[in-house]
C-alpha cells in the first residue's frame, strides 16, 4: 500500500486510518500539517534585455515588429538588444539622438524564465537615412498605441513614460 499517496497527504492526513500511526514521528511531534514538505522548485532562469525607447519631438515612439515565431511573435515592441553596448551602437548608426537616460528596470515573469528589461529613453532629434525604408520599424503616437499589438510589459512601460 502506498501510504504517502493515500493516507499521509499534506492537505488532509488520515492519521486515524494509518497502519503506522503509533510509531509515526510526524504525528507524535504534531507536525502532520507541515509534512511532507514540498519539493523545492528549480530556480527560474534569468534573462536580460536592453530596449531602446526612442521618442521624437512630437511624442511618437519607435517600434519594431518582433519575429514571426518565439516570444511575443509578430507583436510590436521596442528595439531590443542583448547588452547596452550593442544598443548604443545601434542608436548611433540609426538615430540622431539627443538626451538619453536609463529608466528603472522592469521585471516580467514568463512561465519558464524571468526577463529583466533595461529600458533606455532616448529623445530623437532626427533619423539617419534608411530607417524609414525598414518595414519592421514604425513610429507610433500615443493615440495609435491602443490599436497596436504590444506585449503587456511594453504597453505598461509606454503608458508610464510616454506623455
Amino acid at each position: 500500500m502506498d501510504v504517502g499517496a493515500t493516507l499521509c497527504t499534506r492537505a488532509n492526513p488520515a492519521c486515524a486510518r494509518c497502519p503506522v500511526q503509533d510509531v509515526c514521528v510526524a504525528r507524535i511531534a504534531g507536525r502532520t500539517a507541515e509534512l511532507p514538505t514540498p519539493k523545492p522548485g528549480k530556480p527560474r532562469p534569468q534573462r536580460r534585455a536592453h530596449m531602446v525607447l526612442a521618442m521624437d519631438a512630437t511624442g511618437r515612439v519607435l517600434l519594431q515588429r518582433r519575429p514571426p515565431s518565439g516570444i511575443w511573435a509578430a507583436l510590436w515592441s521596442l528595439p531590443e538588444f542583448d547588452d547596452q553596448t550593442t544598443a548604443q551602437q545601434w542608436v548611433a548608426r540609426q538615430l540622431d539622438s539627443g538626451d538619453a537616460r536609463a529608466l528603472p528596470v522592469l521585471i516580467h515573469d514568463f512561465s519558464h524564465f524571468r526577463l529583466h528589461i533595461h529600458p533606455h529613453l532616448i529623445v530623437v532629434n532626427g533619423l539617419r537615412t534608411g530607417i524609414g525604408d525598414n518595414a519592421a520599424l514604425c513610429w507610433a503616437g500615443r493615440s495609435e498605441l491602443a490599436g497596436l499589438g504590444l506585449p503587456a510589459p511594453i504597453r505598461k512601460l509606454l503608458q508610464e513614460h510616454i506623455p
